[in-house]
């Protein structure tokens, strides 16, 4: 006979591979262009410790924490981020990450000794504190999650590192590398007809963000940059929260 944790975990694993066949299945209707997912505002932090040194930086490990959730709902919102609850083999788990949580204590979101979800243990699923100190939980407890952060330092767009925003009435593509969230070439005014002034941005309500617009008009001209008269476009970078 199963225990009741027993029951749960396999009910929970049934549900995830539930949903990466209806991924798939998504992915395969959209003829491999793997669809994105759409955040909430404040859905997703990304924590990350930031030495400001570019040699060490891709040295160090990050994680994307996410709001609270049972065990099982935070493997799937997880999954939907091309991401796994955090796994905490070696030691950068607890040098990198913890300190950040500490961090977050001290920003008042958390209390000292708050429990976050992160990868289970066979059966067992697991959280770590503030403080650094894993322990097994009931899986239908509903806590904050720790993600894992696989996107790379530099790291470009990807399908599985490309979200999306909904802002107003503009849904806005970005994406995620190492250290930040990227929302690039974002228009905020329409172009310009010569000597006149701009007006604000009516243009399509779905915006690809992630690469630079063209650059101004300049009297020196590198052959493989884009150029344009207008001029018009907003480069945004997120340390934190995607919001």
């Amino acid at each position: 006979m199963l225990s009741v944790v027993q029951k749960y975990v396999v009910r929970c694993r049934m549900l995830s591979s539930i949903l990466f066949l209806l991924i798939s299945w998504a992915i395969f209707r959209a003829n491999g262009i793997s669809i994105s997912p759409v955040l909430k505002e404040g859905d997703v932090t990304l924590l990350y410790h930031n030495e400001v040194d570019i040699p060490t930086a891709p040295s160090h490990l990050s994680a994307l924490l996410l709001p609270s959730h049972s065990n099982c709902d935070a493997v799937s919102a997880c999954s939907s981020l091309h991401e796994t609850l955090l796994p905490t083999t070696g030691n950068q788990t607890f040098s990198d990450i913890v300190p950040l949580l500490k961090y977050q204590v001290f920003l008042g979101k958390f209390n000292t000794g708050q429990q976050f979800w992160i990868g289970s243990s066979g059966k067992t699923c697991r959280t770590i504190s503030t403080e650094g100190v894993v322990n097994p939980a009931p899986c239908t407890q509903s806590l904050p999650v720790l993600c894992s952060q696989s996107a790379g330092f530099g790291a470009g767009p990807t399908a599985e590192t490309q979200l999306t925003l909904q802002s107003n009435s503009l849904t806005v593509t970005g994406f995620r590398d190492l250290k930040t969230f990227k929302f690039l070439g974002i228009p905020y005014a329409n172009a310009p007809a010569r000597w006149t002034y701009p007006t604000a941005y009516t243009g399509p309500n779905t915006i690809n963000a992630t690469t630079f617009g063209p650059a101004c008009v300049q009297s020196e001209r590198r052959s493989e940059e884009r150029r344009s008269e207008g001029g018009h476009d907003l480069d945004s970078r997120w340390r934190v929260h995607v919001r």
